[in-house]
């Protein structure tokens, strides 16, 4: 190997070891390396491997924890096509680690339900667009882009959220430079196409 350092190796390489071995792989290292450095897409795959892994093996709680990090994670960062990415195993899973979303926070309640209408059979639901996004958007972006996409004025979206104007002003600013948009009409637009928002 030349001089690079290798810190990484793929989720889908340990996860492929645990089904062949009924051992489980140890992703430790890898998830303290990804949280040291900030990579939190790397440390929700990570996660997302480590419940399917623990679940193969028989390990419950241990899967409902590292599913619950995941969903914490990708609550605050909007990444939804991870989840998706997984398939029908990762599907199952959820539905017994969250069977309903009742007890949960609104923000992961909300983000869960984006989750399952990405994973939805044949329907590409909110967030799942996101896939041609250089930065996906935030829960709280999505939340901001659905009230702009409804017509609600920037005051409005503060009232409805509990947060200031400036604040709404800032998360526009995100997610018009984020979808490519010059203004609330054409961000509406885009994300409708990409099946951002209903």
């Amino acid at each position: 190997m030349s001089g690079r350092r290798r810190t990484w190796s793929t989720p889908g390489r340990c996860w492929r070891t645990a089904r062949r071995t009924p051992r489980w792989p140890d992703l430790g290292p890898h998830a303290r390396l990804a949280s040291t450095e900030g990579r939190t897409r790397s440390l929700i795959e990570i996660r997302l491997v480590e419940a399917l892994a623990r679940a193969a093996l028989g390990d419950a709680e241990g899967a409902r924890l590292a599913l619950e990090e995941a969903l914490d994670l990708a609550a605050d960062t909007g990444h939804v096509r991870l989840f998706a990415e997984q398939g029908d195993e990762l599907g199952g899973l959820m539905a017994e680690v969250f069977p309903d979303d009742g007890g949960l926070p609104d923000r992961k309640r909300l983000h869960l339900r984006r989750i399952r209408r990405a994973m939805a059979p044949g329907r590409p639901g909110p967030g799942a667009g996101q896939s041609g996004l250089i930065d996906p958007l935030s829960a709280r972006e999505l939340e901001v882009l659905a009230l702009v996409a409804a017509g609600r004025t920037n005051r409005q979206i503060a009232d409805d959220l509990f947060i200031a104007v400036d604040t709404v002003k800032r998360h526009l600013t995100h997610i018009l430079a984020k979808l490519g948009a010059s203004n609330r009409t054409q961000a509406a637009a885009r994300a409708r196409r990409l099946g951002l928002v209903d």
